[in-house]
Formats: structure tokens, C-alpha cells, sequence
């Protein structure tokens, strides 16, 4: 019995059935998340391909009008983030409206039967899980959860990398040591990666295949 509302500042109001998405054409992209409470070579990131529809096309479905800067997103449970529209219809960062994960609907966890997934903004912004409600709108006329407790209202994911073979190096023998790692800067891509011991010079690294 699910449903997505699609309302506010936009030229006609749309209801979607999950049959409705399901019968769409698809796309898949791989994208990488990072939680914002991520810190320095933290665990609070993950790669999935993510199946499921353009939130722009639905969003043209609509008709955006003129002079809305947010999508206010809320969850079968209440809970409420604030997508900037910039991001949201931008193709080339490719935000949607997922329905399948790694080959499979969605997990409970991440959102079944739907949730939202743009590219290069941390989550609390940008990737409601359960979504039942988007509401086009002014960022004045509505304020989301974390806007209300004076989090950040733009979002954008810092460029990061990890070192992930001998993390913290406390048992490194002697001699050359392979050091190899992740790097990401959603939506924009990774140019190169250096490391460096201690105060020593900076060192350029070999890439390897772009995952996403």
C-alpha cells in the first residue's frame, strides 16, 4: 500500500504506487555514502549499486515552478530532511528515487519499499529512507530535522581517502610496505591520491579501477 506524494511549488501534484516506479524504466548506478559523523579513516561509509528511477524526471513529471529551493522529504515515521533542488534535478550528479539495492529490493534497513539517493551530500540532507512525502518548497516555509537543531542546511560531502592495509601502522616491519587505500569525492571524482611518511615528501600513489 505504499505511495509517494509529490507536491507543493510544482504545476501538477502526482501520487506514485510502487507499481508505478517498478514499471518505469530502471537505471543502476554505484554510489558511494558517507555517514557526516564520519571521521578521519572512519567505517561510516559504503559503496551499493542502487537501482531504481531519475528523481528529476518525476520531478519534471511535476513541473517544478519557479522560486522553490527545497525538497522537504519525510519518512513513513515522521522524520524529515531537506534536499536542495539544485541537487535534486542536477543529471549530472544522477540523484534518485531507489527501490532496489545490489540486485534485490531494497533491505528493511535501507528503506524498502523506497528511499532517496543523491550523489554527493551527506544523508541527513539528502537520503530519506521510507520516503513517503516530498514536499517542493521554500527553505524559509518549511524546516527540516536537522535544520531545526542548527545543522549545516547545504551538505556537501568533503573529499576523503583511507588507508586500509596496516591501519595505524603499529606492526610494520622493516623494509618496502605496500600501502593501499580508498578515495572519494562524490559527485566529482578522484584526479590523484599522494601519501606520505612522517614529515617525508609526498609520494604519488597508483589508481586503481574508478568503482563509482
Amino acid at each position: 500500500d505504499w505511495s509517494l506524494r509529490l507536491h507543493g511549488m510544482v504545476d501538477r501534484e502526482i501520487r506514485y504506487s510502487y507499481n508505478d516506479i517498478r514499471n518505469r524504466p530502471l537505471v543502476e548506478r554505484t554510489v558511494t555514502m558517507t555517514c557526516v559523523s564520519n571521521e578521519v579513516g572512519g567505517d561510516y561509509v559504503s559503496t551499493a549499486n542502487f537501482i531504481g528511477v531519475d528523481l528529476a524526471d518525476l520531478l519534471a513529471e511535476a513541473g517544478v515552478r519557479s522560486g522553490a529551493e527545497q525538497l522537504f522529504c519525510t519518512s513513513v515515521d515522521g522524520w524529515t530532511s531537506g534536499t536542495p533542488v539544485a541537487a535534486a534535478t542536477d543529471r549530472g550528479r544522477g540523484a534518485m528515487l531507489a527501490i532496489g539495492m545490489n540486485g534485490e529490493p531494497l533491505p528493511l534497513e535501507h528503506g524498502f519499499p523506497a528511499r532517496l539517493v543523491t550523489p554527493g551530500l551527506y544523508g541527513y540532507v539528502s537520503a530519506t529512507k521510507w520516503v513517503v512525502d516530498i514536499e517542493v518548497t521554500t527553505w524559509a516555509a518549511r524546516q527540516a530535522y536537522w535544520l531545526k537543531r542548527s545543522w549545516a542546511r547545504e551538505a556537501p560531502i568533503k573529499t576523503e581517502s583511507r588507508i586500509d592495509s596496516h591501519r595505524g601502522f603499529a606492526n610494520v616491519q622493516k623494509g618496502k610496505v605496500r600501502v593501499a587505500g580508498v578515495a572519494w569525492a562524490q559527485h566529482t571524482g578522484i584526479e590523484k591520491v599522494e601519501v606520505r611518511i612522517d614529515q617525508g615528501p609526498w609520494q604519488a600513489t597508483t589508481l586503481s579501477q574508478e568503482v563509482n
